[in-house]
């Protein structure tokens, strides 16, 4: 009876984690195991519009600071990586309670990113490390790996999602695994694209970025966080613009259904959004309203890109709020500051349709759940927003409304 409580007990909290980002709604399930060491070459031949425009610089550094739903990581200067918040994510052994301090988790990691509940992260030596939660391929099991374990080799570029993780190899091929209820895997065949640099996956939906700065998007469509002018599903990649340098998707449907967007600079520093518009995530001085039960009764969400700011160099997208580095190094935030996470000191002006200015000498960004992290030009770790599993680092379980310090000698990007 005991053994049967505990697997009921662990399909809820599987239910409940892909319901976190759309995954409760596909048609059937699919999954496929992260793929091991030296995988082949595939045989895709997909290829941009010809009105594709030549090469651009694609700002493709490694990501040293990464919030996610209620835990943070960061890469210091001598290459090791650090983790606060949720004990249940964190490579601890522990399955409960919090981690208010930084802890070690490994060394010699150049790039880190986490999911909705699970973490990747590529070491010096181009191999990349997972764990969390993990999708076996035998009959779509669910299992929770606390120590890192190897999936690949030749990995420039990683990103995971809400349940499922791409990653680019040195041949800047695109490669995919983990839950596909909405087609966010981008297909079958593998590699899924060719000349990939930069990637970012969402809640259920892939972005990414082809080495002549040409934008492209698969997957769930709900909200047009896809950016091809629909909200029509895409189980293959489909071109979304040109003259794209970073790509950042964010949001989930924790508390709202369809309400994921995507943040993108071009080469120009212009940035652009796109998808769900609800507590103003977007930036465009408007809101998608919704009433009890989740009624929209004002929709202000885009399908297609929009243009928010100029002179953007990096971007990162969060459940409810967005974080903008100009090219001054300073930094805007927008969307709900209901925790206090867009770091102005207050939670008076719960949602902000606009950016506003929270900070100078920012050098990368990281928007989680409700909190953020951001990291200053000279190594220092700044965070603020919620802080109920010490997600912040700071020793404490209390919310901060303002930046904090947290750390010295962080990795600069």
């Amino acid at each position: 009876m005991k053994k049967l409580f505990t697997l009921i007990l662990v399909t809820l909290l599987v239910v409940l984690v892909l319901a976190g980002c759309g995954d409760g709604n596909g048609s059937g399930i699919e999954f496929t195991e992260p793929p091991v060491a030296n995988v082949p070459s595939g045989n895709a031949t997909d290829t941009p519009p010809s009105d594709a425009s030549a090469p651009v610089a694609i700002s493709g550094e490694a990501t040293t600071i990464s919030a996610g739903r209620i835990t943070s990581y960061a890469i210091l200067s001598d290459g090791s990586l650090w983790a606060w918040g949720d004990a249940s994510e964190l490579v601890s052994g522990e399955s409960t309670g919090i981690q208010t301090n930084p802890i070690w988790i490994m060394d010699d990691v150049v790039s880190v990113s986490m999911g909705r509940s699970h973490t990747v992260a590529i070491r010096t030596d181009r191999s990349l490390w997972y764990w969390g939660s993990v999708w076996a391929h035998t009959g779509g099991l669910h299992r929770v790996e606390f120590t890192p374990i190897m999936s690949m080799e030749n990995v420039i570029a990683v990103s995971a999602g809400g349940s499922h993780t791409v990653a680019v190899q040195t041949d800047n091929n695109l490669r995919t695994w983990g839950s596909n209820w909405h087609g966010q895997l981008g297909g079958e065949e593998s590699p899924i694209l060719h000349d990939v640099v930069a990637v970012s996956a969402g809640c259920s939906y892939t972005m990414a970025i082809r080495s002549d700065g040409s934008l492209w998007a698969w997957g769930n469509n709900d909200s047009g966080q896809l950016g091809d002018g629909t909200t029509i599903n895409r189980d293959a990649p489909v071109w979304i613009m040109n003259d794209v340098v970073a790509v950042s998707t964010g949001g989930s449907s924790v508390i709202a259904p369809a309400s994921s967007y995507t943040m993108a600079i071009r080469s120009d520093g212009s940035l652009w959004a796109w998808g769900s518009n609800w507590l103003g995530r977007l930036g465009d001085g408007t809101a998608t309203i919704m009433e009890a039960g989740f009624e929209i009764v004002e929709n202000n969400d885009r399908h297609s890109p929009v243009k928010i700011m100029d002179n953007v160099v990096a971007v990162s997208a969060g459940d409810n709020h967005t974080m903008a580095i100009r090219s001054d190094s300073s930094l805007w935030a927008w969307g709900s500051n209901a925790f206090g996470q867009l770091g102005d000191g207050t939670t008076t002006a719960a949602v902000q349709h606009s950016p506003i200015k929270i900070m100078d000498n920012v050098v990368s960004v990281s928007a989680g759940d409700r909190h953020t992290l951001a990291l200053r030009n000279d190594g220092s770790l700044w965070a603020w927003g919620m802080n109920n599993f010490g997600q912040l680092g700071d020793g404490t379980t209390i919310d901060r409304h303002e930046p904090v310090r947290i750390m010295d000698s962080v990795k600069l990007p």
